[in-house]
């Protein structure tokens, strides 16, 4: 959901959770991949072959 583009408040309301819930995992996987930004994270784990 972040890969496209969707914003916090949107992907807690797909997935009814706080949006609190979705930025903390939000930074815990920007941490996990020691990148700055999502759009890093994104790039390397579509490197990883996490995304498609």
């Amino acid at each position: 959901m972040i890969d496209k583009g969707m914003k916090s408040g949107e992907i807690a309301a797909q997935l009814h959770i706080s949006i609190h819930t979705v930025s903390r995992h939000r930074q815990e996987i920007i941490g996990k991949l020691q990148v700055k930004n999502t759009h890093e994270a994104c790039r390397i784990a579509k490197s990883m072959g996490l995304l498609e």
